[in-house]
């Protein structure tokens, strides 16, 4: 089959709690659409399809089990809504962990026209490339008492700061030409001029291209000069570090949820204003902001996506090695990266 360039955006757990979004027009199916959903099966199923005649001729597909549609908060309907609404949108997927979000649900992705459609803002957020990393042990679980716990926590705490104006242990404040140096040139850069113990083969990518005619938009509402002295921390919300147990193993895990830190989330604020500025009469809600391809923001919005998304990647990289080496203090041995991979990005790809 002929393959189609899109834009894809995803909003996963990392944006937060949502915010309540303005009530429109009343939509049709607002209170049957879970009796609407159809059950596909077989090989290319196991989702429920949803078409109303709020949703048009966008595709929806519902990667949920029956459980999880029964429980899910009624008012993301709305929300599924309003991601089909995004112009050139071609499909839209909800995720498991789905949950009302920014505009549009926390834990979906939309697919969208590359050339003509929309690069929707909502579903990347305020924290841009929020993500994952997971690392684990050889160390049996019940080695972790309370003591060895604590102890661990301790030193964690002295080499990553935690809370949402926690600082860089490791690197201190960057000049801004070496915070320019970081996020465009990402786990590579990092690699060849601090050196590493990590292995970059365990994450998703080593850098995502920035051009080289986009600067970062420094001072505004936002202040993404935040993020000069964040690399390597932690930061507040729903971002944690968690000592966990694996089940089939019996062995201690490390697992990290962070992202871009003030980086980018100044640079977020500064973009969803910009969008809001450009289109006043029509993006009334900052959650609901998109640049299309004839804004004159839309290259420089995928670029800041694309630096904010190489800081958080490198932010959970720093804290890997820091973690790892806390965990060696304590428990005598080595913590293994299995993955570390972003949940919060606009990516270009290629599809039937």
């Amino acid at each position: 089959a002929p393959r189609r360039p899109i834009f894809e955006s995803s909003s996963r757990r990392g944006q937060g709690h949502g915010r309540d979004m303005p009530k429109t027009r009343p939509l049709v199916h607002e209170n049957d659409w879970k009796q609407r959903a159809v059950w596909i099966d077989g090989a290319d199923g196991g989702y429920f399809r949803l078409e109303t005649a709020d949703t048009g001729e966008v595709p929806v597909r519902l990667f949920v089990t029956q459980k999880l549609l029964t429980e899910a908060e009624p008012a993301l309907y709305r929300q599924v809504v309003n991601a089909t609404r995004f112009p050139g949108v071609k499909l839209v997927c909800v995720t498991p962990d789905v949950h009302y979000g920014y505009g549009v649900p926390v834990g979906c992705v939309i697919l969208t026209d590359r050339n003509e459609g929309a690069v929707a803002m909502g579903p990347v957020g305020f924290d841009i490339g929020c993500g994952m990393m997971s690392a684990r042990s050889n160390v049996p679980a019940e080695l972790a008492t309370p003591d060895r716990k604590l102890e661990f926590n301790r030193e964690v705490s002295r080499r990553v700061n935690l809370g949402a104006g926690g600082k860089s242990v490791k690197l201190g404040k960057l000049s801004e030409k070496e915070l320019q140096n970081l996020v465009r040139g990402g786990a590579e850069y990092y690699v060849d001029k601090y050196g590493a113990s990590f292995d970059r083969s365990r994450a998703e990518r080593h850098r995502i291209p920035v051009s080289d005619k986009w600067d970062i938009p420094w001072g505004g509402k936002g202040s993404p000069e935040r993020g000069l002295d964040q690399l390597g921390s932690l930061g507040g919300g729903n971002h944690f570090i968690e000592l966990q147990r694996c089940e089939q193993t019996g062995t201690l895990f490390v697992q990290v949820h962070t992202g871009s830190r003030g980086f980018g989330h100044g640079l977020a604020t500064n973009y969803f204003q910009m969008a809001k500025d450009e289109r006043p009469g029509e993006i009334t809600d900052l959650d609901l902001g998109y640049f299309t391809p004839s804004s004159r923001h839309f290259e420089s919005y995928l670029n800041a996506v694309a630096a904010g998304g190489n800081y958080a990647i490198l932010n959970r990289l720093v804290i890997y090695e820091q973690i790892a080496d806390a965990f060696r203090k304590v428990f005598k041995e080595d913590l293994e990266l299995v993955y570390e991979i972003s949940h919060n990005l606009v990516q270009a790809e290629e599809h039937p």
